[in-house]
């Protein structure tokens, strides 16, 4: 599939999504899990002929040739001297890079035909997802002393192996091997936590209490997630594809459900926002229209402007959203369109907070009516 769509930073790029494009945006996380919880959604939305939300996950995909940015930060070089070297890569470092591509090829035709499935052999070698052939240039690594001999023998000392249940750079199995290597592991999966659980409050504490003790202690905050990440059920291509927001039990609400669809996609189109900005700059462009620019105030609170926005192609929101340093969640949103009556609606509650998703509550008016509706917070 080939077309045009913005990047996370409204940017307008040419995008060419194939089952290699496809493979990366399944394996590699965007933050938050933006790209991996829209998935299926993207082919929901394409069966129903509408390319533009697969579009989008090509377009927000980081080419492996770009600027990295400060290599103090992070540099894409240490990154290769490091992988490059450490893994078996699957032909002589003295060979010539022509010599290593027919090894390359040769180690790849020797795989079963389904060792990536559902994706192809040929998909997973591609040189947007294989560091294998990413490396097929590198220059061969001064030899260094080996970090264990032969058959190794692992003392029986405290180790503690953690590891994301939702890492999808390194399987399950292989730290498990890892971790079974050392007669005194333990090892806890962290729920919720992808490649790197160094970031999770959970982890964090049992690692801090590790190192002073060299005990690892109660376990059970890595059995249920610190935060539930927004996954998105679909991509309605007008308000009626939407699912209806449910009536407060507690409020008077006075809206059909048509308007309670419009609601859905209202806030729909802010939260889509706010996960832009997540992977972006901050400025960036609504699915379907209008723009949205965000800003970061002293005190950590992020306000969100939408202009024109469009998650729908019938329904328009422009407003203000402010996700507080304290992850509450507030919006003020002035909706319109071939779709609704239009009006103005108030949203509250948080986002990406720990503990259980709630919801949304919203209140205004659509089409003069009272609105009392709730929508799921993620």
């Amino acid at each position: 599939m080939q077309g045009h769509a913005y990047d996370a930073s409204g940017n307008l790029t040419k995008v060419r999504v194939d089952e290699s494009a496809l493979l990366y945006i399944a394996v590699n996380t965007a933050g938050n899990f933006v790209n991996i919880g829209e998935l299926l959604a993207t082919g929901d939305a394409l069966a129903k002929n509408d390319p533009a939300p697969l579009l989008r996950l090509g377009a927000e995909i980081t080419p492996v040739v770009t600027d990295y940015g400060d290599p103090e930060v992070y540099s894409q070089g240490a990154h290769y001297a490091t992988y490059c070297s450490d893994a078996d890569q699957p032909w002589d470092w003295s060979a010539s890079v022509s010599e290593r591509k027919e090894q390359f090829a040769e180690a790849l035709s020797q795989l079963p035909f389904d060792t990536f499935a559902p994706f192809s052999k040929d998909s997973a070698a591609n040189l947007e997802v294989s560091l294998q052939r990413q490396c097929l240039w590198w220059e061969m690594p001064t030899p260094s002393a080996t970090v264990t001999p032969p058959h190794p023998i692992y003392s029986n000392v405290p180790t503690l192996v953690l590891d994301g249940d939702l890492d999808t750079i390194v399987p399950l199995e292989e730290v498990r091997r890892v971790a079974a290597l050392f007669p005194g592991s333990t090892y806890v999966q962290v729920a919720g936590a992808g490649y790197v659980t160094l970031g999770f409050q959970c982890s964090l504490n049992l690692q801090v209490q590790f190192f002073e003790t060299l005990q690892v202690g109660d376990t059970s905050c890595a059995q249920s997630p610190e935060i539930v990440w927004p996954a998105l059920g679909r991509f309605p291509l007008l308000a009626v594809d939407a699912r209806p927001a449910e009536i407060a039990p507690d409020g008077t609400n006075q809206i059909g459900e048509d308007e309670r669809r419009v609601v859905t996609v209202a806030v729909a189109t802010a939260l889509d926002a706010l996960k832009r900005t997540s992977i972006g700059d901050g400025t960036g462009a609504g699915l379907r229209a209008g723009t949205f620019e965000s800003i970061l105030d002293d005190n950590g609170n992020q306000t969100t402007a939408l202009v024109n926005c469009a998650f729908a192609k019938d329904v328009t929101v422009n407003g203000n959203v402010v996700w507080g340093a304290d992850l509450s969640f507030a919006a003020d949103l002035m909706v319109s369109g071939a779709g609704t009556a239009g009006g103005i609606l108030h949203v509250e509650g948080t986002w990406q907070a720990p503990g259980p998703v709630g919801n949304f509550r919203i209140s205004g008016t659509l089409g003069g009516r009272q609105v009392a509706v709730l929508v799921p917070e993620a």
